[in-house]
């Protein structure tokens, strides 16, 4: 940048000593011009105000998102969205709606031909090895990664034509690499950070941080009690990286519950590794859901760590390699 506004500025600047006299004037505005753009603008007003508003620098408000239109220049999706008007069924009452899902990489399939339908409200756990594309999965029905081949319809919104409504409908709690928590921002600052990217403001006033932070801990102490188990209280000013695994998982979900969702998506439950803790996190789940109407799509390794079995519960087997084999006999 210093480079660049530095050549631009010798060379208007050449022409203001001796030159056109009609030439002058420009050379110099264009000069001044250069070095405010390139000095005052790009390297001082527009880093203080990424630093000052931080994350919210780069997210878009939710009221100006939904007025934004989407440009279809061919008209593909449009003649897409007519074609499957009426799938899978005109009276669908379905959260997802997969078939055939296909999406490869690099170095093959991520996952393939995934079929499955879940009910607004249940739950849906995809289990397999690692390595197997649950989270890929997981992120293609949240509307944040393209598949190659199928169908996809999500919360009544058909994907890819309809992702920007997918995702404003679908939460994300934390996923590695994706939206991590900041490890140097206390519980009450998290939550306070959220509340203030909805409503596009620089204060959250703590009457509103609050009822978010009491649901945590209400969920907490209502898992610990099913299970007999002591709690031990946090503090709103507790570092996040302080926390431990399944207060850090669950303050994930809070989050994200935060923007009212109705499809929230959780990763890697198991990574928790204690069966106790695991089955503490299924409870507090089952706590913050009850009186929401709010599908959820979680990911396991094992079935075994999967909540206790129930009407609303479903279980997917994804297993790239087994869907391989099978295809290659």
């Amino acid at each position: 940048m210093t480079a660049a506004a530095v050549i631009m500025l010798a060379v208007f600047a050449a022409f203001v000593p001796e030159g056109d006299p009609n030439i002058k004037p420009i050379a110099f505005a264009l000069a001044i011009g250069v070095f405010a753009d390139a000095f005052l603008v790009r390297m001082l007003f527009a880093p203080a105000v990424l630093q000052l508003f931080g994350r919210r620098s780069w997210v878009l408000p939710q009221a100006l998102g939904s007025r934004l239109p989407h440009v279809d220049v061919e008209g593909e999706a449009l003649h897409r969205r007519v074609e499957l008007q009426t799938w899978p069924r005109p009276d669908s009452t379905a959260a997802i709606t997969a078939a055939g899902l296909t999406t490869g990489g690099p170095e093959g399939p991520i996952f393939n031909d995934v079929t499955f339908e879940v009910e607004a409200g249940d739950w849906l756990v995809v289990h397999g090895p690692s390595g197997s594309g649950k989270t890929a999965l997981l992120l293609t029905v949240a509307g944040r990664m393209a598949y190659d081949d199928g169908r996809l319809r999500v919360n009544g919104f058909l994907l890819p034509q309809e992702t920007s409504a997918v995702r404003r409908s679908v939460a994300l709690a934390e996923f590695r690499g994706i939206n991590d928590l900041e490890d140097n921002l206390t519980i009450d600052q998290h939550i306070a950070e959220r509340l203030s990217i909805r409503s596009f403001g620089l204060w959250v006033s703590r009457k509103r941080i609050g009822p978010v932070r009491d649901a945590f801990e209400h969920a907490l102490v209502n898992a610990h009690d099913d299970a007999g188990l002591p709690y031990t209280p946090f503090d709103g000013s507790t570092l996040v990286s302080s926390l431990p695994r399944l207060e850090r998982k669950l303050l994930g979900v809070v989050l994200a519950l935060t923007d009212d969702p109705r499809l929230l998506v959780v990763d890697d439950i198991d990574d928790l590794r204690a069966s106790e803790h695991i089955d503490l996190l299924w409870s507090a789940l089952t706590y913050l859901l009850e009186d929401r109407d709010v599908t959820l799509l979680a990911s396991v390794q094992s079935s075994s760590s999967a909540p206790p079995p129930s009407s609303r519960l479903h279980l997917l087997h994804l297993d790239t390699a087994r869907t391989l084999d099978e295809l290659m006999h």
